[in-house]
């Protein structure tokens, strides 16, 4: 299957995720990994809303509003909650295609352990 947003995604989501790699650790790859399946299970403003009730959840959620922003879906310039509290199915398909983006540039990095 070939996406081409997800194309376009991974070189933004390097760019965004370079300042924060040295901060990441094992569990950051395991958290891009559970979002998808959050989203599925509990609901896309669901699983944001948790991930920003965790100290070490939410960095990915400013991740994913930086590459969201950086790729110009957000004409009205909100924030990742007000997105997803009225999101629609294509807002939803493009955070998951962020994840993803993130995924696969979180896999090249060596984490640390704790």
């Amino acid at each position: 299957m070939q996406n081409k947003n997800i194309e376009k995604l991974i070189p933004i989501a390097m760019t965004v995720m370079e300042p924060y790699k040295n901060k990441f650790k094992k569990e950051t790859s395991g958290y891009f990994s559970a979002f998808g399946p959050s989203v599925m299970m509990a609901g896309l403003h669901q699983t944001v809303l948790s991930y920003a009730g965790d100290d070490n959840k939410k960095t990915i959620n400013e991740i994913i509003l930086k590459i969201y922003n950086q790729m110009e879906w957000n004409s009205q310039n909100q924030n990742l909650n007000e997105l997803v509290s009225r999101h629609k199915p294509l807002v939803k398909k493009r955070i998951l295609e962020v994840v993803v983006a993130c995924k696969l540039v979180v896999g090249t990095y060596s984490l640390k352990d704790k």
